[in-house]
Protein backbone atom coordinates (compact mmCIF):
# COMPACT_ATOMS: atom_id res chain seq x y z
CA UNK A 1 0.00 0.00 0.00
CA UNK A 2 1.22 3.48 -0.74
CA UNK A 3 0.78 6.11 1.84
CA UNK A 4 1.06 9.54 -0.20
CA UNK A 5 -1.40 12.52 -0.35
CA UNK A 6 -2.14 12.10 -4.11
CA UNK A 7 -3.46 8.57 -3.61
CA UNK A 8 -5.25 10.04 -0.53
CA UNK A 9 -6.85 12.71 -2.89
CA UNK A 10 -7.60 9.89 -5.13
CA UNK A 11 -9.58 7.87 -3.04
CA UNK A 12 -12.13 10.65 -2.52
CA UNK A 13 -12.69 10.53 -6.30
CA UNK A 14 -16.21 9.02 -7.51
CA UNK A 15 -15.94 6.78 -10.43
CA UNK A 16 -17.55 9.46 -12.51
CA UNK A 17 -14.94 11.94 -11.37
CA UNK A 18 -11.72 9.00 -11.81
CA UNK A 19 -12.77 8.71 -15.21
CA UNK A 20 -12.96 12.65 -15.75
CA UNK A 21 -9.73 13.06 -14.34
CA UNK A 22 -8.42 10.45 -16.55
CA UNK A 23 -9.29 12.55 -19.80
CA UNK A 24 -7.94 15.70 -18.20
CA UNK A 25 -4.74 14.46 -17.17
CA UNK A 26 -3.75 12.93 -20.80
CA UNK A 27 -5.09 16.16 -22.05
CA UNK A 28 -1.58 17.88 -23.60
CA UNK A 29 -2.90 21.12 -22.43
CA UNK A 30 -2.77 19.82 -18.49
CA UNK A 31 0.32 17.48 -18.61
CA UNK A 32 3.10 16.49 -21.39
CA UNK A 33 4.74 14.17 -19.51
CA UNK A 34 4.39 10.36 -19.93
CA UNK A 35 5.68 9.47 -16.69
CA UNK A 36 3.00 10.74 -14.83
CA UNK A 37 0.92 9.69 -17.07
CA UNK A 38 2.06 5.61 -15.99
CA UNK A 39 1.67 6.95 -12.77
CA UNK A 40 -2.03 7.48 -13.21
CA UNK A 41 -2.83 4.30 -15.21
CA UNK A 42 -1.14 2.45 -12.47
CA UNK A 43 -3.30 4.29 -9.78
CA UNK A 44 -6.32 3.69 -12.19
CA UNK A 45 -5.73 -0.51 -11.45
CA UNK A 46 -6.38 -0.13 -7.96
CA UNK A 47 -8.81 2.42 -7.73
CA UNK A 48 -11.41 0.20 -6.11
CA UNK A 49 -8.70 -1.23 -3.90
CA UNK A 50 -5.87 0.93 -2.87
CA UNK A 51 -5.30 -1.25 0.28
CA UNK A 52 -3.93 -3.73 -1.81
CA UNK A 53 -0.20 -5.16 -1.16
CA UNK A 54 0.50 -5.31 -4.33
CA UNK A 55 -0.21 -1.00 -4.25
CA UNK A 56 2.98 -0.71 -3.60
CA UNK A 57 5.94 2.21 -4.30
CA UNK A 58 8.43 -0.39 -6.06
CA UNK A 59 5.50 -2.05 -8.26
CA UNK A 60 4.45 1.57 -9.46
CA UNK A 61 8.23 2.09 -10.28
CA UNK A 62 8.57 -1.08 -12.24
CA UNK A 63 5.03 0.53 -14.13
CA UNK A 64 7.36 3.93 -14.97
CA UNK A 65 10.84 2.58 -15.48
CA UNK A 66 10.72 -1.37 -16.10
CA UNK A 67 13.95 -2.75 -16.47
CA UNK A 68 15.70 0.24 -13.84
CA UNK A 69 16.96 0.30 -10.31
CA UNK A 70 14.22 1.79 -7.93
CA UNK A 71 14.54 5.25 -6.95
CA UNK A 72 12.33 6.49 -4.55
CA UNK A 73 12.79 10.03 -5.37
CA UNK A 74 11.33 9.65 -9.20
CA UNK A 75 8.20 7.54 -7.32
CA UNK A 76 7.45 10.70 -4.74
CA UNK A 77 8.11 13.04 -7.94
CA UNK A 78 5.50 11.80 -9.91
CA UNK A 79 2.83 11.54 -7.09
CA UNK A 80 3.33 15.06 -6.47
CA UNK A 81 2.75 15.76 -10.08
CA UNK A 82 -0.57 13.39 -10.33
CA UNK A 83 -1.26 15.28 -6.72
CA UNK A 84 -1.00 18.88 -8.27
CA UNK A 85 -2.86 17.67 -11.52
CA UNK A 86 -5.82 16.53 -9.72
CA UNK A 87 -5.84 19.58 -7.73
CA UNK A 88 -5.86 21.40 -10.54
CA UNK A 89 -9.14 19.01 -11.85
CA UNK A 90 -10.76 19.89 -8.78
CA UNK A 91 -10.55 23.50 -9.08
CA UNK A 92 -11.53 23.14 -12.99
CA UNK A 93 -14.88 21.20 -12.22
CA UNK A 94 -15.38 23.70 -9.01
CA UNK A 95 -15.14 26.71 -11.95
CA UNK A 96 -17.26 25.08 -14.49
CA UNK A 97 -19.95 23.93 -12.01
CA UNK A 98 -20.16 27.85 -10.97
CA UNK A 99 -22.30 29.41 -13.54
CA UNK A 100 -22.94 32.80 -12.36
CA UNK A 101 -19.58 33.59 -12.08
CA UNK A 102 -18.62 32.15 -14.99
CA UNK A 103 -20.84 34.60 -17.07
CA UNK A 104 -19.48 37.63 -14.99
CA UNK A 105 -16.38 36.50 -15.89
CA UNK A 106 -17.25 36.49 -19.70
CA UNK A 107 -19.05 39.61 -18.93
CA UNK A 108 -15.93 41.55 -17.66
CA UNK A 109 -13.71 39.77 -20.20
CA UNK A 110 -15.82 40.87 -22.98
CA UNK A 111 -15.59 44.43 -21.78
CA UNK A 112 -12.26 44.32 -21.49
CA UNK A 113 -12.49 43.69 -25.33
CA UNK A 114 -14.38 46.30 -26.69
CA UNK A 115 -16.97 43.16 -26.98
CA UNK A 116 -20.51 45.38 -25.72
CA UNK A 117 -22.92 42.84 -27.26
CA UNK A 118 -21.27 39.97 -25.84
CA UNK A 119 -20.94 41.62 -22.75
CA UNK A 120 -24.91 42.20 -22.54
CA UNK A 121 -25.67 38.79 -23.49
CA UNK A 122 -23.65 37.69 -20.14
CA UNK A 123 -24.51 40.38 -18.03
CA UNK A 124 -28.30 39.21 -19.13
CA UNK A 125 -27.39 35.42 -18.60
CA UNK A 126 -26.51 36.62 -15.16
CA UNK A 127 -29.80 38.52 -14.16
CA UNK A 128 -31.86 35.61 -15.37
CA UNK A 129 -29.68 33.06 -13.48
CA UNK A 130 -30.16 35.04 -10.24
CA UNK A 131 -34.41 35.70 -11.31
CA UNK A 132 -34.83 31.89 -11.02
CA UNK A 133 -33.40 31.81 -7.28
CA UNK A 134 -36.95 31.19 -4.36
CA UNK A 135 -34.60 31.81 -1.59
CA UNK A 136 -32.73 34.75 -1.14
CA UNK A 137 -29.44 34.25 1.26
CA UNK A 138 -26.43 35.44 1.75
CA UNK A 139 -25.19 33.98 -1.76
CA UNK A 140 -27.75 35.47 -3.98
CA UNK A 141 -26.89 39.17 -2.13
CA UNK A 142 -23.54 38.83 -2.87
CA UNK A 143 -23.90 37.61 -6.55
CA UNK A 144 -26.63 40.26 -7.05
CA UNK A 145 -24.47 43.36 -5.63
CA UNK A 146 -21.13 41.72 -7.60
CA UNK A 147 -23.27 41.99 -11.03
CA UNK A 148 -24.64 45.60 -9.92
CA UNK A 149 -21.26 46.70 -8.98
CA UNK A 150 -19.87 45.30 -12.37
CA UNK A 151 -22.38 47.41 -14.37
CA UNK A 152 -21.18 50.76 -12.20
CA UNK A 153 -17.57 49.94 -13.25
CA UNK A 154 -17.64 49.11 -17.21
CA UNK A 155 -19.57 51.97 -18.50
CA UNK A 156 -18.36 54.40 -21.39
CA UNK A 157 -17.77 57.84 -19.40
CA UNK A 158 -20.88 59.10 -21.40
CA UNK A 159 -23.20 56.37 -20.01
CA UNK A 160 -22.30 56.56 -16.57
CA UNK A 161 -25.38 58.50 -15.23
CA UNK A 162 -27.61 56.03 -17.02
CA UNK A 163 -26.27 53.18 -14.20
CA UNK A 164 -26.59 55.42 -11.39
CA UNK A 165 -29.72 53.07 -10.30
CA UNK A 166 -27.04 49.95 -9.96
CA UNK A 167 -25.21 51.91 -7.47
CA UNK A 168 -28.11 51.57 -5.51
CA UNK A 169 -29.11 47.92 -6.28
CA UNK A 170 -25.68 47.16 -5.48
CA UNK A 171 -25.55 48.89 -1.81
CA UNK A 172 -28.66 47.32 -0.52
CA UNK A 173 -27.41 44.05 -1.51
CA UNK A 174 -24.03 44.58 -0.33
CA UNK A 175 -25.72 45.79 3.06
CA UNK A 176 -28.04 42.48 3.56
CA UNK A 177 -25.25 40.25 2.34
CA UNK A 178 -23.37 42.55 5.22
CA UNK A 179 -26.15 41.68 7.56
CA UNK A 180 -26.66 38.22 6.68
CA UNK A 181 -22.97 37.03 7.36
CA UNK A 182 -22.74 38.56 9.94
CA UNK A 183 -25.71 37.91 11.64
CA UNK A 184 -25.38 33.22 11.00
CA UNK A 185 -21.67 33.34 12.03
CA UNK A 186 -23.51 35.24 15.66
CA UNK A 187 -25.85 32.16 15.83
CA UNK A 188 -22.55 29.96 15.34
CA UNK A 189 -21.00 31.00 18.08
CA UNK A 190 -24.55 31.37 20.28
CA UNK A 191 -24.73 28.10 19.55
CA UNK A 192 -21.54 26.74 21.13
CA UNK A 193 -21.89 29.33 23.62
CA UNK A 194 -25.48 27.50 24.71
CA UNK A 195 -24.69 24.00 24.41
CA UNK A 196 -20.92 23.65 25.74
CA UNK A 197 -21.37 26.82 27.79
CA UNK A 198 -17.83 28.33 26.22
CA UNK A 199 -17.40 32.42 27.12
CA UNK A 200 -17.21 34.37 23.99
CA UNK A 201 -17.13 38.10 23.91
CA UNK A 202 -20.77 38.63 22.13
CA UNK A 203 -20.74 42.44 23.78
CA UNK A 204 -21.43 43.47 19.99
CA UNK A 205 -24.61 41.28 19.89
CA UNK A 206 -26.48 43.57 21.10
CA UNK A 207 -25.31 46.60 18.50
CA UNK A 208 -25.58 44.37 16.03
CA UNK A 209 -29.40 43.58 16.40
CA UNK A 210 -30.07 46.92 17.19
CA UNK A 211 -28.34 48.01 14.06
CA UNK A 212 -30.42 45.27 11.71
CA UNK A 213 -33.68 46.27 13.25
CA UNK A 214 -33.37 50.08 11.34
CA UNK A 215 -33.79 47.84 7.93
CA UNK A 216 -36.69 46.38 6.47
CA UNK A 217 -35.49 42.31 5.97
CA UNK A 218 -39.18 41.30 6.44
CA UNK A 219 -39.22 40.22 2.40
CA UNK A 220 -35.66 37.92 3.23
CA UNK A 221 -36.81 34.93 5.09
CA UNK A 222 -33.21 34.12 4.99
CA UNK A 223 -32.04 37.33 7.41
CA UNK A 224 -34.83 36.96 9.38
CA UNK A 225 -34.26 33.48 10.34
CA UNK A 226 -30.98 34.42 11.58
CA UNK A 227 -32.78 37.47 13.26
CA UNK A 228 -34.63 34.82 15.66
CA UNK A 229 -31.77 32.26 16.18
CA UNK A 230 -29.73 34.63 17.74
CA UNK A 231 -32.84 36.05 19.49
CA UNK A 232 -33.68 32.51 20.52
CA UNK A 233 -30.50 31.96 22.13
CA UNK A 234 -30.27 34.98 23.93
CA UNK A 235 -33.36 35.22 25.45
CA UNK A 236 -34.63 31.52 25.45
CA UNK A 237 -37.91 32.39 24.74
CA UNK A 238 -39.94 29.86 22.46
CA UNK A 239 -41.27 32.39 20.84
CA UNK A 240 -38.09 33.15 18.75
CA UNK A 241 -37.81 29.32 17.58
CA UNK A 242 -41.26 29.10 16.49
CA UNK A 243 -40.78 32.17 14.34
CA UNK A 244 -37.39 30.63 12.46
CA UNK A 245 -38.51 27.05 12.45
CA UNK A 246 -42.09 28.87 10.59
CA UNK A 247 -39.20 30.57 8.30
CA UNK A 248 -37.47 27.45 7.88
CA UNK A 249 -39.74 24.78 7.41
CA UNK A 250 -41.48 26.80 4.63
CA UNK A 251 -39.00 28.68 3.09
CA UNK A 252 -35.40 26.85 2.97
CA UNK A 253 -35.77 25.08 -0.08
CA UNK A 254 -33.17 26.18 -1.66
CA UNK A 255 -31.01 27.14 1.36
CA UNK A 256 -26.79 25.87 1.03
CA UNK A 257 -27.62 21.83 2.36
CA UNK A 258 -24.53 22.38 4.90
CA UNK A 259 -26.74 25.34 6.63
CA UNK A 260 -29.58 23.47 5.90
CA UNK A 261 -27.81 20.63 8.20
CA UNK A 262 -26.38 23.59 10.88
CA UNK A 263 -30.19 25.20 11.22
CA UNK A 264 -31.10 22.08 12.42
CA UNK A 265 -28.70 21.23 15.14
CA UNK A 266 -29.24 25.17 16.16
CA UNK A 267 -33.01 23.68 16.67
CA UNK A 268 -32.45 20.48 18.46
CA UNK A 269 -29.68 21.74 20.63
CA UNK A 270 -31.73 24.95 21.68
CA UNK A 271 -35.24 22.68 22.46
CA UNK A 272 -32.87 19.56 24.18
CA UNK A 273 -31.20 21.75 26.69
CA UNK A 274 -34.61 23.48 27.61
CA UNK A 275 -35.88 20.74 28.38
CA UNK A 276 -33.91 19.41 30.37
CA UNK A 277 -33.61 22.98 32.54
CA UNK A 278 -37.25 23.48 32.34
CA UNK A 279 -38.33 19.78 32.29
CA UNK A 280 -41.20 21.41 29.87
CA UNK A 281 -42.90 18.92 27.71
CA UNK A 282 -43.51 20.69 24.89
CA UNK A 283 -39.32 21.61 23.99
CA UNK A 284 -39.52 17.79 23.85
CA UNK A 285 -42.15 17.34 21.61
CA UNK A 286 -40.97 20.08 19.00
CA UNK A 287 -37.33 18.54 18.96
CA UNK A 288 -38.49 15.25 18.07
CA UNK A 289 -40.73 17.11 15.17
CA UNK A 290 -37.25 18.75 14.05
CA UNK A 291 -35.27 15.83 14.24
CA UNK A 292 -37.81 13.47 12.14
CA UNK A 293 -38.29 16.52 9.69
CA UNK A 294 -34.33 16.63 9.26
CA UNK A 295 -34.41 12.86 8.52
CA UNK A 296 -37.71 13.13 6.10
CA UNK A 297 -35.44 15.43 4.26
CA UNK A 298 -32.45 13.31 4.54
CA UNK A 299 -30.42 16.45 5.65
CA UNK A 300 -27.49 14.42 7.10
CA UNK A 301 -24.51 16.52 6.70
CA UNK A 302 -23.00 13.71 4.27
CA UNK A 303 -23.89 10.42 2.00
CA UNK A 304 -25.67 8.85 4.95
CA UNK A 305 -27.30 9.44 8.21
CA UNK A 306 -24.65 9.44 10.88
CA UNK A 307 -24.71 6.60 14.08
CA UNK A 308 -24.90 10.13 15.86
CA UNK A 309 -27.67 11.59 14.43
CA UNK A 310 -29.88 8.37 14.49
CA UNK A 311 -28.87 7.54 17.60
CA UNK A 312 -29.94 11.30 18.82
CA UNK A 313 -33.20 10.76 17.36
CA UNK A 314 -33.73 7.26 19.00
CA UNK A 315 -32.73 8.60 22.53
CA UNK A 316 -35.66 11.77 22.17
CA UNK A 317 -37.95 9.02 21.54
CA UNK A 318 -37.23 7.28 24.13
CA UNK A 319 -37.95 10.08 26.85
CA UNK A 320 -41.18 9.58 25.50
CA UNK A 321 -41.97 6.28 27.47
CA UNK A 322 -43.04 5.01 24.35
CA UNK A 323 -41.36 1.81 23.43
CA UNK A 324 -43.58 0.89 20.24
CA UNK A 325 -42.96 4.49 18.20
CA UNK A 326 -39.28 3.96 19.17
CA UNK A 327 -38.78 0.84 17.61
CA UNK A 328 -40.72 2.36 14.70
CA UNK A 329 -38.65 5.03 14.53
CA UNK A 330 -35.40 2.68 14.50
CA UNK A 331 -36.87 0.50 11.50
CA UNK A 332 -37.78 3.15 9.47
CA UNK A 333 -34.59 5.24 9.22
CA UNK A 334 -32.65 2.08 8.94
CA UNK A 335 -31.76 2.03 5.63
CA UNK A 336 -30.31 5.68 5.51
CA UNK A 337 -27.51 4.76 7.61
CA UNK A 338 -24.60 3.41 5.62
CA UNK A 339 -24.03 0.06 4.23
CA UNK A 340 -21.16 -0.01 5.89
CA UNK A 341 -22.09 -0.64 9.65
CA UNK A 342 -25.88 -0.31 9.34
CA UNK A 343 -26.48 -3.51 10.26
CA UNK A 344 -24.86 -3.53 13.57
CA UNK A 345 -25.81 -0.20 14.49
CA UNK A 346 -29.47 -1.03 13.60
CA UNK A 347 -28.60 -3.65 16.21
CA UNK A 348 -27.26 -1.79 18.82
CA UNK A 349 -30.32 0.44 19.15
CA UNK A 350 -32.88 -2.14 18.48
CA UNK A 351 -31.14 -4.21 21.43
CA UNK A 352 -30.91 -0.77 23.71
CA UNK A 353 -34.55 -0.44 23.19
CA UNK A 354 -35.33 -3.51 24.58
CA UNK A 355 -32.58 -3.01 27.46
CA UNK A 356 -34.61 0.50 28.40
CA UNK A 357 -37.69 -1.52 28.46
CA UNK A 358 -36.41 -3.67 31.39
CA UNK A 359 -36.82 -6.81 28.34
CA UNK A 360 -33.13 -7.82 29.09
CA UNK A 361 -33.03 -11.35 27.71
CA UNK A 362 -33.84 -9.84 24.32
CA UNK A 363 -31.74 -7.15 24.64
CA UNK A 364 -29.21 -9.83 25.39
CA UNK A 365 -29.72 -11.87 22.31
CA UNK A 366 -29.20 -9.15 20.08
CA UNK A 367 -26.20 -7.71 21.52
CA UNK A 368 -24.42 -11.28 21.69
CA UNK A 369 -24.34 -11.45 17.62
CA UNK A 370 -24.29 -7.84 17.32
CA UNK A 371 -20.46 -6.82 15.27
CA UNK A 372 -18.73 -3.22 16.81
CA UNK A 373 -17.67 -1.14 14.34
CA UNK A 374 -14.96 0.01 16.60
CA UNK A 375 -13.29 -0.03 20.41
CA UNK A 376 -15.97 2.25 21.74
CA UNK A 377 -18.77 0.71 20.41
CA UNK A 378 -17.06 -2.37 21.46
CA UNK A 379 -17.03 -1.68 25.27
CA UNK A 380 -20.50 -0.40 24.94
CA UNK A 381 -21.70 -3.33 24.06
CA UNK A 382 -19.67 -4.97 26.42
CA UNK A 383 -20.81 -2.62 29.26
CA UNK A 384 -24.42 -2.66 28.57
CA UNK A 385 -24.11 -7.19 27.98
CA UNK A 386 -22.25 -6.28 31.88
CA UNK A 387 -25.35 -4.87 33.18
CA UNK A 388 -27.85 -6.96 31.97
CA UNK A 389 -26.06 -10.42 33.29
CA UNK A 390 -25.98 -8.14 36.27
CA UNK A 391 -30.18 -7.72 36.13
CA UNK A 392 -30.08 -11.67 35.30
CA UNK A 393 -28.19 -12.97 38.49
CA UNK A 394 -26.39 -14.54 35.15
CA UNK A 395 -22.70 -14.21 37.26
CA UNK A 396 -20.82 -16.75 36.04
CA UNK A 397 -21.37 -14.80 32.11
CA UNK A 398 -20.85 -11.72 34.12
CA UNK A 399 -17.08 -12.80 36.17
CA UNK A 400 -15.93 -13.98 32.84
CA UNK A 401 -17.00 -10.87 30.87
CA UNK A 402 -15.50 -8.55 33.35
CA UNK A 403 -11.71 -10.25 32.54
CA UNK A 404 -12.44 -9.70 28.53
CA UNK A 405 -13.71 -5.74 29.37
CA UNK A 406 -10.07 -5.23 30.98
CA UNK A 407 -8.22 -6.49 28.29
CA UNK A 408 -9.99 -4.40 25.74
CA UNK A 409 -9.83 -1.44 28.27
CA UNK A 410 -5.68 -1.85 28.05
CA UNK A 411 -5.78 -1.51 24.10
CA UNK A 412 -3.11 0.92 22.58
CA UNK A 413 -6.20 2.50 20.60
CA UNK A 414 -7.69 4.33 23.86
CA UNK A 415 -6.36 7.45 25.66
CA UNK A 416 -4.83 7.41 29.09
CA UNK A 417 -8.72 9.45 30.03
CA UNK A 418 -10.27 6.89 27.98
CA UNK A 419 -8.67 4.05 30.01
CA UNK A 420 -9.55 5.86 33.43
CA UNK A 421 -12.92 6.53 32.25
CA UNK A 422 -14.09 3.23 31.18
CA UNK A 423 -11.39 1.04 34.09
CA UNK A 424 -12.92 2.72 36.37
CA UNK A 425 -16.76 1.30 36.08
CA UNK A 426 -15.27 -2.23 35.48
CA UNK A 427 -13.34 -2.22 38.81
CA UNK A 428 -16.44 -0.81 40.78
CA UNK A 429 -18.50 -3.19 38.76
CA UNK A 430 -16.81 -6.32 39.91
CA UNK A 431 -16.91 -5.27 43.47
CA UNK A 432 -20.65 -4.66 43.19
CA UNK A 433 -21.34 -8.07 41.34
CA UNK A 434 -19.01 -9.97 44.31
CA UNK A 435 -21.21 -8.36 46.92
CA UNK A 436 -24.86 -9.07 44.95
CA UNK A 437 -23.19 -12.98 44.37
CA UNK A 438 -22.37 -13.19 47.81
CA UNK A 439 -18.43 -13.84 47.51
CA UNK A 440 -17.77 -10.45 49.05
CA UNK A 441 -18.45 -9.83 52.41
CA UNK A 442 -17.87 -5.70 51.91
CA UNK A 443 -20.81 -2.98 52.51
CA UNK A 444 -22.52 -1.07 50.66
CA UNK A 445 -22.10 1.59 52.41
CA UNK A 446 -18.04 1.65 51.50
CA UNK A 447 -18.85 1.22 48.10
CA UNK A 448 -21.17 4.07 47.78
CA UNK A 449 -18.76 5.97 49.55
CA UNK A 450 -15.64 4.90 46.76
CA UNK A 451 -17.98 5.45 43.81
CA UNK A 452 -19.46 8.97 44.49
CA UNK A 453 -15.72 10.51 45.27
CA UNK A 454 -14.69 9.51 41.64
CA UNK A 455 -15.27 12.58 38.73
CA UNK A 456 -17.75 10.90 36.16
CA UNK A 457 -17.23 7.85 34.53
CA UNK A 458 -19.35 5.55 32.17
CA UNK A 459 -22.97 4.34 34.36
CA UNK A 460 -21.65 5.72 37.35
CA UNK A 461 -25.36 6.93 37.84
CA UNK A 462 -26.13 2.88 37.34
CA UNK A 463 -23.76 1.77 39.67
CA UNK A 464 -25.13 4.26 42.54
CA UNK A 465 -28.98 3.09 41.97
CA UNK A 466 -27.63 -0.61 42.49
CA UNK A 467 -25.63 -0.35 45.70
CA UNK A 468 -28.68 1.75 46.91
CA UNK A 469 -30.75 -1.23 46.27
CA UNK A 470 -28.53 -3.41 47.67
CA UNK A 471 -29.55 -2.41 51.29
Amino acid sequence: MINSTAIDLLRTLSKEEFSEFELFINSPFFNTHKPVILCFEFCKKYFDDFDNEEFSKENLFKKIYPGKPYNDTNVRVNLSAVLKLTESYLLYKANSENEFDNYLLLAKDAFKRNLYKFEEKHIKSCEEFLEKKSFLDENYFYDKFSLENTKTQQRKTEDQYQYISSIQVANENLTRFYFSKLLRNYVLILNERFTVEIDYDISSVNAVIEMAEKYDFSAYPSIMLYMNLMQMFLTKDMQYYYKAKELFFGESGEMDSNEKFNTYIYFTNFLFKTHIESLDAEPLKECLEVQLHQLDAKVFGGKYLSYTLYTNTINTAVRFHDPKMTEEIIHKYKNFLSPKNRQSFFEYALASNYYRQGEFEKAMEIFIKTKPVDIFYDLAIKGTLLRIYYELSFFENAFSLISTYKHTVKSPLLKASDRVFFSTFVKYFAKLLKIKSGTDSSGADELRHYIEKEPPFTSKAWLLQKVKNLK
